[in-house]
Order: structure tokens, then sequence, then C-alpha cells
């Protein structure tokens, strides 16, 4: 998820990637869709979001250097993801995609990155890999629109976003088990890779309309962690979401809520933690930031001393989402 394309800049125009569409351009294609009731199109535009964020947002910086000339930085860049087990689907992104091949073409490049891609495609479960990669750019795509809508978007619209993701969860929560199931254990990195792995992961984690599924996972999961196949992160949220679809404490403090107060404003909260003098170092076990760092990134403040005192409101929205 990042971007190649030639070394002058007159010739990205030349060569497309300056066309590439941002991730505002494309919510509001998807936008347009739904309000045309163009579904085929609107299923078409949305899982291409989720590499286009990512491209966006990544620490990488290949725009820039693309934008800039910099081939020296590109290579950089480019280096780095293809050293990096955890960004395959990344770097596959960028050395895969048709926009990009004439950055490549007559540079010392084009040898060695064919050759990360010949290793990427003959790897085993390479067909099955690509297919749940693309059950993450459908997920991840979908939500990345119900996020970035804009604020006048009509209730119907919003409406029919949802929907989709509820589909979505449907569909590859079914498509999930089959594929762990087949492997009779948690597949895990080491068989699929860190971008699948994480999929499968993401799969089970929202299959909110099953809970009985994250239950019945949960200890393959937790195999595949002690075993170092799988994130620890991946378990601590799984733990987490199955406590909240119960109505208890978590344990590491993952799941958090927006909900709508009677005035008409927003109440960030963390769902109800046990023991949550300790939270950080259950937390660090697992490989997890503290958690004013996690409740910092989404724009929220983490305050342990107002939480204890807020926690019966928090109690009563809490039980309140559980309701819905």
């Amino acid at each position: 998820m990042k971007r190649l394309c030639t070394i002058v800049l007159t010739l990205l125009t030349v060569y497309g990637t300056a066309d590439a569409q941002s991730v505002a351009e494309l919510v509001g294609r998807c936008i347009e869709h739904l309000k045309a009731g163009d579904s085929v199109a609107f299923r078409q535009t949305y899982p291409q979001l989720f590499m286009r964020y990512i491209a966006e947002t990544s620490d990488v910086g290949m725009d820039n250097s693309i934008r800039r000339g910099d081939l020296s930085a590109v290579q950089a860049a480019l280096d780095s993801l293809t050293t990096d087990p955890e960004s395959d689907i990344e770097a596959y992104y960028y050395l895969s995609d048709s926009s990009y091949h004439h950055f490549l073409r007559g540079t010392s490049l084009r040898g060695k990155y064919d050759r990360w891609i010949d290793s990427v495609k003959s790897a085993p479960y390479a067909a099955l890999r690509d297919e749940i990669w693309q059950m993450q750019r459908v997920d991840q795509g979908a939500r990345i629109l119900y996020l970035n809508r804009p604020k006048e978007t009509p209730d119907s619209i919003w409406n029919k976003i949802r929907n989709e993701i509820l589909l979505i969860d449907e569909q590859n929560t079914l498509r999930a088990t089959q594929i762990i199931d087949s492997f009779g254990r948690w597949p895990g990195r080491d068989v699929l890779g860190y971008s699948a792995d994480l999929t499968l992961w993401l799969c089970i984690q929202h299959a909110d309309q099953r809970p009985e599924v994250a239950l019945r996972y949960l200890p393959m999961l937790k195999a595949a962690v002690d075993e170092r196949r799988t994130d620890p992160m991946h378990y601590a949220y799984l733990v987490d979401r199955i406590r909240m679809h119960e109505g208890r404490e978590q344990v590491y403090g993952t799941q958090t809520y927006r909900a709508k107060t009677d005035d008409g404003g927003t109440f960030f909260f963390v769902i109800p933690i046990e023991d949550v003098d300790h939270v950080d170092e259950r937390r660090a076990a697992m490989g997890m930031e503290p958690l004013a760092e996690y409740v910092e990134s989404m724009n929220a403040h983490w305050d342990p001393v107002q939480y204890k005192k807020d926690l019966p409101k928090i109690w009563e929205y809490y039980k309140r989402l559980r309701s819905k």
C-alpha cells in the first residue's frame, strides 16, 4: 500500500499514479453509487478503500517520494516493505499493481522485486492467502467507508452501509470458519503470512451476530499464541469481545464505545475493566501499548481516577449498548 511510479514528476500523469483516487474520492463514489441504487458498482468500489487508506496513512512516505522523483527514497521504502514480514500485503500491493510497473522498468530494481513477487506467488497456500487478503479488503473497506462518510450523509445511506457491514461479517465468518476447520488448528502467520493471519482473526472478532464462534476458536487462537504463530494481541481482543457479549468486565481494555447522550452530545468510554489498576501489566504481557496511549489514538483521554468515578455512568451506557 504505497506508491511506485516514475522518477520524473511530469511522467506521473502519463503513467497514471497521479490519477489514483484518494480515500475521499472513493468515499464520494461509494455514496453516489448508493444514492443511485447501483449495488454492483458500490461493491466494486469500497474494497479499494482499504489499500488506499493504508497508502495515505503509512509512515513509509512512498507517495511523497514518488512525487518528488526521489528514486533512492522509494527504493529504501520498498526495501523496508519487502524485508518486513508484517508488510506482506503492502509490498505486494505496490509491486503487483500494473499502475506502478513503469517505475521499475529500465532500473536495477526490477529483477530484485520480480523475484520477491515470484516467491510470494509460489508460496504454499498462495491462492488461499490471496482470497483471505480480498476478505480483508472487503471487511476493512466497508468500515473505512462508514468511519469516513461525510457528516451530511443521509440516514438512509448510513443504514445501507451498516447493513453491508453486517452482510460482510456474516459471509466472512462463514468462510473464515471453513478455512480454520480445514486446517484443524489456527493456521497462523507461519502458514498464511501476517496479513492473512490478521484477517482470519478479524473475521472471528467481527462475528458479533454469532458470538458462539469466538468461543469455539478461542482455544485454537490461544494455542497459536503459545506456539508464537500469531500475535498475542489477537487473543487479548477476542477475550474482551467475548466478555463484552456476555456483559462481563473486560480484561485488557480493548473494547470502547462512543455513545450518544440525551443532550445530543457524545460520551466516549472504555467498557468496564476487571482490576483496572493492573490493566497495563496485562496489556504489556500481550505486547500491547499502555491503555492511555491506546485511548489517545482514538482522540480521547484516559484518566483512571476519573474512570472509576464514571463507572456507574459507564455501566448504565454499557447496559444500554447490550440491549440494542
